[in-house]
């Protein structure tokens, strides 16, 4: 198994980064939004939402987003102020703090995963034990960084597990013909995809990530603490807005799947209930963008036995709850 990025990779990008001064926003002008471009569009619903839907609008913002293809050049120009907030797993805007670079997270937007393993082998149909795993081939669809690392977090729960699983990258596409040639014995797939997969072929479940890993802050919203500083009243009326999205998104089922129909335009309204409501069950997004110490405390373990985080980061170092509508 191999990650996508190493930790080496990460210390180079971050010492060779010169912060630029930020500006004061003009009204107006647009705010840019950064947001990794491979992440499966599930995680982003509640931003989704917010953007397609007038949220922003009628906090008088003009959001525009960026998308970026690599994490660290998106943590980089967030950094250097070339745009306003990014949207991404915390691992970029922690390990910013363990070089003081100007960054903090303003709150949480995904808790949990859309990932479930998949399979046509009834013995590892709903696995309670990872155990289960053991010297099985695994399929994991390619260029998504997020489900690499949690992949290998759970691996890691398990010493055997992490030397004796081979996993390879292989496209959604081809993974159903590999599962029934046996070339593998279970797959990684996504909601709302996974639902429609094994409502047509004859699929089992195996386990859902969250089922081992638990809640965390999975996508977080970021920003330049300098920008915060210079426009505070953006960054107000913009948190206000996305919370107000998520708000909506997470209490109302009907509007959560007109949603992921903006976003999975290939699917029918009555295909996205099952997946959107199984989502919305297992509460994959928080009742606010408010990032508890809590969740927070359960998210920087992983990051630590990774290797990426090299010491505990102090919630209040990073996490800056004054936007956001805390208990």
């Amino acid at each position: 198994m191999r990650l996508y990025f190493s930790l080496l990779a990460l210390l180079t990008v971050f010492s060779l980064v010169v912060i630029k001064p930020t500006s004061i926003k003009a009204r107006g002008e647009p705010i840019v939004v950064g947001v990794y471009k491979l992440e499966p569009a599930v995680h982003y619903l509640p931003f989704i939402s917010a953007m397609e839907n007038g949220y922003f609008k009628r906090k008088g913002l003009n959001v525009i987003v960026e998308h970026f293809n690599d994490t660290l050049v998106m943590t980089d120009a967030l950094k250097e102020g070339e745009i306003d907030f990014a949207l991404s797993y915390p691992l970029f805007p922690t390990i910013a703090q363990e070089y003081d670079f100007p960054i903090q997270i303003l709150g949480v937007l995904t808790q949990g995963t859309a990932y479930y393993g998949y399979t046509n082998q009834s013995d590892l149909k709903m696995m309670a034990d990872l155990n289960a795993l053991k010297d099985k081939n695994i399929g994991l669809f390619p260029d998504t960084h997020s489900l690499t690392f949690h992949f290998m977090t759970l691996m890691r729960q398990n010493s055997n597990l992490f030397e004796s699983v081979n996993a390879d990258d292989i496209a959604p596409s081809d993974q159903h013909m590999m599962l029934t040639d046996g070339k593998i014995d279970l797959a990684i797939g996504t909601e709302p995809m996974l639902s429609q997969i094994i409502n047509e072929q004859t699929l089992f479940r195996s386990f859902a990530f969250d089922q081992f890993l638990g809640k965390k802050s999975y996508i977080v919203l970021s920003a330049n603490t300098d920008r915060i500083g210079r426009n505070p009243g953006i960054v107000e009326n913009f948190t206000k807005a996305l919370n107000n999205a998520l708000i909506a998104f997470n209490t109302d089922p009907l509007i959560a799947v007109r949603v992921a129909q903006q976003a999975y335009p290939e699917y029918t309204y009555d295909q996205l209930k099952a997946p959107i409501k199984l989502l919305l069950d297992k509460e994959t997004y928080p009742d606010s963008l408010y990032l508890s110490e809590e969740l927070w405390d359960n998210t920087l373990p992983a990051l630590i036995e990774s290797g990426y985080l090299l010491e505990r980061v102090p919630y209040k170092d990073v996490v800056n709850t004054d936007y956001t509508l805390g208990p």
